[in-house]
Order: C-alpha cells, then sequence, then structure tokens
C-alpha cells in the first residue's frame, strides 16, 4: 500500500473530480441530444432530488470517515482504524436501504403531485443507485484515511464511465419505447455507474486486505478499545455538517425541480410544455457547469492555501492567495460568460441541436456565473479560516431569495421559466455578498474591484462586440455554424488576452516570472 502525501494525495483526488465532471459533460450532451428537451427534462426532475439527497446520506461519511481513521493511524491503532471502516460500512448499509426505500415509497407522491407522471421511469432509475453509492463512500473515505488517493480517485473515474456507457447505451436502445424510457435507461446510467464504483474499490480493498491484516498484527497492543456507540456518533457529528454543507450546493437546482412545473402549470402551460421548459434550463445548466470547473479546481486549491495563512496569522499572505485565486477565476470567469451570452444561440445550436429557443435562458445564467465563481471562491476561502457554516447559511439565505422571486415569476405568463434563472441570478448575488463581507470583516481582505472586476469586465464587453460581429461576417460568408462559432471564439481569446495586457491587467513581468518558475518547477 503506497501512501502519498497530503498535497500529491488532494491533486490526484482534485484531477479525478474535474475528470469525472469532464466525463460527466460528455454524458449530458449526447444523452441530451438523443432524448430533446422534453426527455432531458423528464431526466432532470427526479436527477436533482437524488443529487440533494445524496448530498444529506452520503457526501458526509468519506470525510468523517476519512478523519477518524487518519486519527487512529497516526497513533499507530491500526486495528481501530479498521473497526472505524467497519462500523461505517453497517451504518451506510442501513442508510443506502433507507434511502433507497424512501425513493421508491414516494414515487407515486412525486409524480402525481409535483412532476409529470411520465418522470416515473427516470426515479426508478436512481432508485438503487443510493445503495451502491452510500456502500463505495465508506470504501474511499478508508483509503482516504490511509492517505491510498489512488484508489478513490480510480473508482471516481471508473464510476463516470460506467454512467456514460451504460446510461447512454441504455437510453439508446429504449428510444424507440418513447422518451420517458430513454430518460429512465440514462437515470440508470447513475445506478450502474455507482455499481461500477463500488466493484472497483472492493476489488482494490480485496487486494490490499492481506497487507491490512498483517499490519494490524503486527501493531503493539495499546490502549483501550473505543465503543461502538462513540464510533458512531464521530462519524455523525463529524459528517452531519459537511452534509449540510453539500446540501447547499444542489438547493438551486432542487428548487427548480421541485417548484418550476407546478408554477409554470399555474402560468397556464400544460405538462407537456412545462417538461420541455424545464429540458432547455438543463441544457443551459449544463452549458454553464463545464465553466464552472474552472471555479471549483480554484476552489478545492484555496482551502489549504488560506487555512495555512490564517493559522499564521498572515493577513497580508491570505488576501495575496485570495487575490490570485480571484485573478484566474474571474479573468477566465468573465470572458467565458460574455461568449456564452454572445453567442448563446449559436453555441445551443452546436452542442445541443435537439435543443430549441434556448438561448435567452443561457444568456441569464452566463450572469449567473459570474456570482457563482465568486461564491465558489469566497465560500473555499470562509472554509479556509475555519468557518464552514457561515458560507452554508448564506447560501441558504440565497436560496430562500431565489424561492420566492422563482415562485412569483414563474408563474407569471410572460416570464414563466426565466423567473427560475432571474431567481438564481439574486440567491447568488446575495450569497457571494454576504461571504465578501464576512471575509472583509475577518480577514481585512478589500476588494480591487478596479483591476478584478472592472478592466476584466470591460474587456470581455468590448471582446463580445468583436467577436459578434465576427461570427456574423464568418457566417455571412460560409453560412456553417460550426466554422463561424469556433473561428469568433478563437478570435475573441487573442483580442481578450491583448486588451488584458493593453489595459495593464496583466504585465509582461508578470508573464516572464510565472514561465520561468514553471519551466524551474519542471526541471
Amino acid at each position: 500500500m503506497k501512501k502519498r502525501s497530503f498535497i500529491g494525495g488532494a491533486f490526484i483526488l482534485a484531477v479525478a473530480g474535474i475528470l469525472s465532471k469532464f466525463i460527466g459533460f460528455f454524458f449530458r450532451v449526447p444523452l441530451t441530444n438523443m432524448i430533446g428537451a422534453q426527455g432531458y427534462g423528464l431526466y432532470n426532475y427526479p436527477y436533482h432530488l437524488y443529487s440533494a439527497i445524496l448530498a444529506i446520506s452520503v457526501t458526509g461519511l468519506p470525510v468523517a470517515i476519512s478523519t477518524l481513521v487518519s486519527a487512529k493511524i497516526a497513533i499507530h491503532r491500526y486495528d481501530e482504524a479498521h473497526r472505524v471502516f467497519k462500523i461505517a460500512l453497517v451504518i451506510m448499509l442501513f442508510l443506502g436501504v433507507i434511502t433507497s426505500l424512501a425513493l421508491y415509497l414516494g414515487s407515486g407522491f412525486l409524480v402525481n403531485t409535483i412532476w409529470p407522471q411520465e418522470a416515473y421511469y427516470p426515479l426508478m432509475g436512481l432508485v438503487i443507485a443510493p445503495f451502491f453509492v452510500a456502500l463505495m463512500s465508506v470504501f474511499r473515505g478508508y483509503f482516504q484515511g490511509m492517505q491510498i488517493m489512488t484508489a478513490s480517485s480510480i473508482s471516481q473515474v471508473f464510476e463516470s464511465f460506467g454512467r456514460l456507457i451504460f446510461g447512454l447505451g441504455l437510453a439508446y436502445a429504449l428510444l424507440d419505447r418513447g422518451i420517458e424510457y430513454a430518460a429512465g435507461g440514462g437515470s440508470f446510467g447513475a445506478t450502474a455507474g455507482a455499481f461500477v464504483g463500488l466493484i472497483v474499490i472492493v476489488l482494490y480493498y480485496l487486494k490490499v486486505k492481506p497487507q491490512i491484516k498483517e499490519r494490524i498484527q503486527r501493531q503493539v497492543k495499546s490502549g483501550e478499545k473505543e465503543s461502538t456507540l462513540k464510533i458512531i456518533k464521530n462519524v455523525l457529528y463529524l459528517s452531519i455538517p459537511i452534509s449540510i454543507g453539500a446540501l447547499a450546493g444542489t438547493l438551486m437546482p432542487l428548487i427548480d425541480s421541485l417548484m418550476l412545473k407546478l408554477r409554470l402549470n399555474v402560468a397556464g402551460f400544460s405538462e407537456e410544455i412545462s417538461t420541455i421548459l424545464f429540458g432547455r434550463l438543463g441544457a443551459a445548466t449544463t452549458l454553464i457547469n463545464f465553466p464552472l470547473t474552472i471555479a471549483t479546481a480554484i476552489a478545492i486549491s484555496l482551502v489549504p492555501a488560506i487555512s495555512e495563512a490564517y493559522a499564521k496569522g498572515l493577513f497580508s499572505e491570505i488576501k495575496e492567495r485570495l487575490e490570485t485565486g480571484m485573478k484566474i477565476g474571474l479573468y477566465l470567469i468573465f470572458p467565458a460568460s460574455m461568449g456564452l451570452f454572445i453567442l448563446a444561440d449559436p453555441i445551443l445550436d452546436f452542442i445541443f441541436p435537439a435543443i430549441q429557443n434556448g438561448g435567452n435562458l443561457l444568456r441569464f445564467l452566463s450572469i449567473a456565473l459570474i456570482f457563482m465563481t465568486l461564491n465558489q471562491i469566497f465560500t473555499a476561502s470562509i472554509q479556509g479560516i475555519g468557518r464552514p457554516i457561515v458560507s452554508v447559511r448564506n447560501l441558504f439565505i440565497g436560496a430562500g431569495f431565489k424561492i420566492v422571486i422563482s415562485y412569483y415569476l414563474a408563474a407569471l405568463p410572460s416570464i414563466n421559466i426565466y423567473g427560475a434563472t432571474i431567481g438564481t441570478i439574486v440567491g447568488y448575488v446575495i450569497a457571494s455578498l454576504l461571504n465578501y463581507h464576512y471575509l472583509k470583516r475577518q480577514t481585512h481582505f478589500v476588494m480591487d474591484k478596479i483591476n478584478l472586476i472592472f478592466k476584466p469586465l470591460l474587456a470581455s464587453v468590448v471582446m463580445g462586440g468583436m467577436v459578434y460581429y465576427t461570427y456574423l461576417l464568418i457566417i455571412g460568408f460560409t453560412a456553417r455554424n460550426s466554422i463561424s462559432l469556433l473561428s469568433s471564439i478563437a478570435l475573441g481569446g487573442i483580442i481578450y488576452g491583448l486588451l488584458l495586457f493593453l489595459f495593464g491587467v496583466i504585465h509582461p513581468k508578470e508573464m516572464i516570472v510565472f514561465i520561468t518558475r514553471k519551466l524551474k518547477n519542471k526541471k
């Protein structure tokens, strides 16, 4: 069993997480084009609820188990570390069964009251998934506690590939029976992927089990055996706050899933049209989530960096590291947001030809993307100073604003589905502002609004105008959306980079120092 350093292990997990998100994107794109807006709407209704249930019941467990296991290993109590693993396995076996049963028994209420009846098949496709995910989370937490990150990472990637292969395969095979069956096949991809991920990590465990047993037998017996009840209490104590934080991250789409269909019905839209509109929103959200992986990667790296500086009381370093994270994030997200706003219709036609009339939804969400990025960076920084509950509370407050706004606006025929995107924008604006002001109080961080906001935003606006007219010019000659779109995006990237130099946002000396450091690190 090869142990890795903390930084190396965190890097492996981060890479696996980002790779899984990319695989997820390449799962959703062909699935959406296969089953169309209505089918994708049916797929998304239960999927957002499933994500929230996993956040509550599963997400915190790997962290809790890894924390307890690593603490036992630090004092060479390998037998107790293995007991934590076995007790957690029983807990999650129970929780997995309960969660799957709850989904199954609640299906009648959900499809008869909140969602269209056709959503029954996608819901059934997900029913068994929590059971497999629950067991898999225990194995991942155990290996992470032993700092064997490769096991979790391989399992995660295999899970994503399993979902991709089985989900798309079943959706295609069932398409002739109807889009609701195909959407159900796509949903079952999550179950199949979880099963594959579980099998992979169990096989890894069986491979290293003799070494685990040998290490337990060799240890010097010392200390008392911790009671089972105390281990259960410790697992729950550590996992519940993390699960609440994870639930906060699923709140916005969950609100849309549970509320939108009913409010659109009030606005006078049929169930079919409401589902089509929800499917369009899902396609736009998929595109937004792609650049959001940048913010996720930055957030992952910010937490330990901010934590180290805060522990030493180095507020100047906190400011420097937070500014660096914001620079990387905002300098990339501003042009991405502007590109999605300006070229919304061509992008949707290129990636989702089966989705019609979703451009304005993508434009609204491209605005939300900026505040989603800010919120992720601020949330990571607040976690770094050891106050994760604050960012969770602030996101719940933002979600409260979203509920009120979306509930009212979605029922207006003239606004309908756009009410959900307006609510999302307001929700993330509120959460971002609250997080920023908390950071400002705790760390004395003051945002450099000129260099972090105004200049890159101005560069993005200028770039956006030039990209728009370039697209119109090229498509006028070629009549090919793909050529026009890709050429415009490439030109936009060059223009934006030059504008950042022109506005003094990026200095040539900084680039030379950055490149020199990279070359030295490679040597």
